[in-house]
């Protein structure tokens, strides 16, 4: 995955219409300048960060987070990912808020706007998402392609939404781990399901400041988590090279092993 950030009206009209990997376009503008959003970018999503403007017109979709300021024309669609975002909307335009009450009322110019307010999650159960063609486990979806036994424990074959390349989810009881291949899934269940020494890092607090590498280990080692699991994980977050506990709890936010990871530093 691609990430192009965008501060001004010129860098967003030179890109492209469309793009051969998925790109997210990141919105990052002064709270004074107002980037206009005029179409659906193909393979792509629009973020808006900060306190940057942006006003969103026709097919445009448009991703609101942070205190960003979005006003919705003629169609666009805008998804609130903040409780701090303020936003309008005009004729025809559609909002979609999940799973909290916005502290800003959203404006509504128009009758024919539409806002939808959905849960933050539908919970289903294992069997559930394997009817609808999904493996979803410790909170990671993907698609399913096939399954097999091995002794007592399952082998599920599944793909990314994205790159559409197979990877491997094996499950034992109610345990499940993740691995590129049978062998590293099956290694990290065992890994899961073993007894772990954390010992090190009980006189960790809030504010000390390790390695990636090491609080990634802290992390797996305090929930159990996969290897393969938790590298997709820190992948997407674009984990800093250093941080601190409590950073680490703010970015894990309701992944797979939070709670745990979180009480055990004594912050519920």
């Amino acid at each position: 995955m691609k990430t192009i950030v965008v501060k001004t009206q010129a860098e967003l009209d030179a890109l492209p219409d469309s793009f051969t990997e998925y790109t997210v376009i990141e919105i990052r503008s002064e709270a004074n300048t107002c980037i206009k959003v005029t179409k659906a970018y193909g393979s792509s999503r629009v973020e808006a960060y900060g306190s940057s403007r942006v006003a969103a017109y026709g097919s445009s979709r448009v991703e609101a987070h942070d205190s960003s300021r979005v006003e919705a024309y003629d169609f666009a669609t805008t998804q609130m990912l903040s409780s701090l975002v303020v936003l309008i909307l005009f004729n025809y335009s559609i909002a979609s808020v999940r799973g909290f009450k916005p502290k800003t009322k959203i404006v509504r110019k128009h009758k024919t706007t539409t806002v939808v307010e959905t849960p933050e999650r539908i919970e289903r159960s294992f069997k559930e998402w394997l009817k609808m063609g999904y493996v979803h486990a410790d909170g990671i979806t993907k698609k399913f392609l096939s399954k097999k036994k091995i002794g007592n424990i399952e082998v599920f074959e599944v793909e990314e939404f994205l790159d559409r390349k197979s990877s491997y989810v094996v499950k034992k009881d109610n345990i499940f781990s993740h691995g590129k291949t049978i062998k590293e899934a099956k290694d990290s269940l065992k890994y899961k399901i073993s007894s772990r020494d954390t010992t090190p890092f009980k006189k960790w607090k809030m504010d000390t400041v390790v390695t990636q590498a090491k609080m990634i280990e802290a992390y797996r080692v305090i929930t159990g988590a996969c290897e393969y699991g938790v590298r997709q994980w820190a992948e997407s977050k674009k984990l800093p090279t250093k941080l601190s506990v409590k950073k680490a709890i703010e970015l894990v936010g309701d992944s797979y092993g939070h709670k745990q990871f979180t009480e055990f530093f004594g912050k519920v």
